[in-house]
């Protein structure tokens, strides 16, 4: 239900993740993904199966088991980037999970430039600038030009991470896989969400989809209106026609900063 990037609350089409370990033999339940070696499999297995009765510190079980799963591959240094729970043809609960063995981040803060430094592109290596507080995204397009854009940025309670990513994928017409949490919030508000919302005109991340680390990326939107505003889970929504010209332009591997303000050259133009 999510990607890295989901934002929280946003997933592109999932990548699927080859596994060595066939699926453990547990009643009600089959665990189709691979797990880190320093994990008890059958234990946690056993876990999942039987979560806690509901309580108010407990959500719903989907969820209880995402959480769950999150904190195990954290422990062991690996980053989850994606949770889906179905059911198998003897109705059992089928669990898979798209992790990635590495170290999982830790959001810093953007260093304050020197007053000297404001009006200069702080590193020739990054391609692109987001300042938060103003809203804005900078695609450095050559040593003389850059281009400006507006976008939505995370709500306070949930705030686009100031740090530097990478870009690792670019989805064209990608699905999106809400979270428990996300699909609880918009059912509070009498607008329940299903498990995925296929490519079309109502789909949140609009017709494409430039995954960054760790749940966040940058994407287009259904509601144009709410650009400029501090509206999203975390990722970084752009008009549709700015994020195709955005991702004409960005490759695997380049570099975007997040930061909380950022003063361009006088020059630079919206």
């Amino acid at each position: 239900m999510l990607l890295a990037g989901l934002c929280a609350g946003c997933a592109a089409t999932p990548q699927p993740v080859a596994s060595s370990q066939a699926p453990d033999p547990m009643p009600g339940i089959v665990f189709a993904s691979p797990l880190p070696d320093s994990v008890d499999r059958p234990l946690l297995l056993r876990v999942l199966a039987h979560p806690p009765p509901p309580g108010e510190a407990l959500a719903d079980p989907a969820e209880w088991r995402f959480d769950t799963l999150a904190w195990v591959y954290q422990q062991a240094g690996w980053r989850m980037r994606e949770y889906r729970e179905t059911r198998d043809a003897e109705g059992r609960l089928a669990i898979t999970v798209d992790a990635q063995a590495m170290p999982v981040a830790t959001p810093q803060p953007a260093p304050s430039p020197e007053p000297d430094d404001l009006h200069r592109w702080p590193d020739p290596a990054l391609r692109v600038i987001v300042d938060r507080g103003a809203r804005r995204l900078y695609l450095r397009v050559d040593d003389d030009q850059v281009r400006s854009y507006p976008v939505s940025v995370g709500t306070p309670d949930n705030p686009t991470p100031l740090q530097t990513f990478t870009v690792e994928h670019i989805h064209h017409q990608p699905a999106w896989y809400p979270t428990p949490s996300i699909r609880r919030d918009h059912a509070r508000r009498g607008e329940p969400l299903p498990p995925v919302v296929p490519p079309g005109p109502d789909n949140p991340l609009g017709d494409i989809f430039v995954q960054l680390q760790d749940r966040i990326g940058i994407h287009g939107t259904n509601n144009p209106a709410s650009i400029g505003l501090a509206a999203s889970y975390g990722c970084i929504r752009m008009h549709n026609a700015d994020i195709a010209e955005l991702s004409a332009a960005l490759r695997v591997g380049d570099r975007v900063k997040v930061t909380p303000s950022f003063v361009p050259d006088p020059s630079i133009q919206p």
